[in-house]
């Protein structure tokens, strides 16, 4: 179960919820460039612009990272499996608080 602000927002196996949602991976990059911005927003990849962070959710992400890793990161980018986190994040628009 995710929780926002005492309102239940999802229930579900966490797997299921990280599936239903997110997808299986996840790429992360640091200190994005507009051009990488512009790049994925043309792809329609699904996706949230933190400012700071760009979060890409995929299923696959392994030929989409490398795209991304050698030609648009700079800062710094992982790929990585997907969380209850990047759950809350994207139906919230926050990071986890305590």
């Amino acid at each position: 179960m995710i929780v926002d602000h005492g309102r239940i927002l999802v229930e579900g196996k966490p797997a299921d919820l990280i599936r239903q949602h997110v997808g299986r991976e996840v790429i992360e990059v640091n200190e994005p460039s507009k051009v990488l911005i512009r790049w994925v927003a043309s792809q329609k990849l699904e996706h949230e612009d933190l400012g700071h962070r760009l979060i890409i959710y995929c299923e696959k992400g392994e030929s989409l990272f490398h795209t991304i890793s050698s030609t648009y990161c700079t800062e710094g980018c992982d790929l990585r499996l997907a969380t209850l986190e990047d759950v809350f994040l994207k139906l919230t628009g926050r990071g986890l608080r305590e």
